[in-house]
């Protein structure tokens, strides 16, 4: 299956499980995105208890909402309680996941800041490595939250270098497909946001949804997921690759 064919894939399944794609969005908006909006407001009043439940408490609701899109994918009846019951399975590994991408995003902003505000001009040259080092940092939080889902519910290694890996490997060898469909999911968000619409009905819903089609595309076809029931099929091309 093509990248437009899971553009297209995705499209129409963000209407077929608007239910899905609208619970997800509107609970991680209220939750994860409060929690957030409060850390920084927080932070500026020298309160830093948000800034603190923010950080145990992001990655999970991350995960469940990843975790009830999934399911929708693979066919399983929506219900409410499976995006509290993704929290809750994935509570661990997604805070450890949550804390790592956040412990590199500090880095990276970190160092981004420094080069560029240095008055050494080749300092000002080498940002450029730390803002792809960021680029790449996003593309691969974007994609490795389906790879967890999927492993931990085919009882696959969920190590974190497990997932690094698998993850890192999928995204070099198909560089042109998770590009496309990343800067697809990208640009539809910032189009949504700039008509006005209630960004948040569809937001991490839909970040999931292309995120997830797009995985379980790849697992199937190198081999890393079995076959799913799927009504209009993920037509899966022979990688060459196997259980790399």
């Amino acid at each position: 299956m093509s990248a437009l064919a899971i553009l297209k894939k995705s499209y129409k399944e963000i209407y077929d499980e608007i239910a899905t794609v609208i619970s997800a969005s509107m609970i991680w908006f209220f939750t994860a995105g409060g929690l957030l909006f409060l850390s920084f407001l927080g932070i500026q009043l020298n309160f830093i208890l948000p800034a603190i439940i923010a950080i145990f408490l992001l990655g999970p609701i991350t995960g469940g909402c990843f975790y009830a899109v999934n399911r929708s994918l693979n066919h399983n009846p929506f219900n409410l309680l499976d995006l509290f019951k993704g929290i809750k399975k994935f509570f661990f590994k997604s805070l450890i996941l949550s804390w790592l991408i956040g412990g590199l995003s500090f880095v990276l902003v970190f160092y981004i800041y420094r080069f560029s505000t240095s008055e050494i001009f080749i300092f000002n040259i080498l940002t450029g490595i730390w803002l792809y080092l960021a680029f790449l940092l996003l593309i691969l939080t974007f994609y490795i939250w389906p790879v967890l889902i999927e492993f931990e519910l085919a009882g696959k290694d969920t190590s974190l270098k497990n997932l690094i890996k698998t993850t890192a490997l999928l995204l070099s060898n198909e560089v042109k497909f998770t590009l496309f469909i990343f800067l697809n999911a990208i640009i539809f968000s910032l189009i949504i946001f700039i008509l006005m619409m209630p960004f948040p009905v569809v937001f991490i819903g839909t970040i999931a949804l292309f995120s997830n089609n797009a995985m379980i595309k790849l697992l199937l076809e190198y081999d890393l997921k079995e076959e799913i029931n799927e009504p209009n099929g993920f037509k899966v091309q022979e990688s060459g690759i196997g259980n790399q």
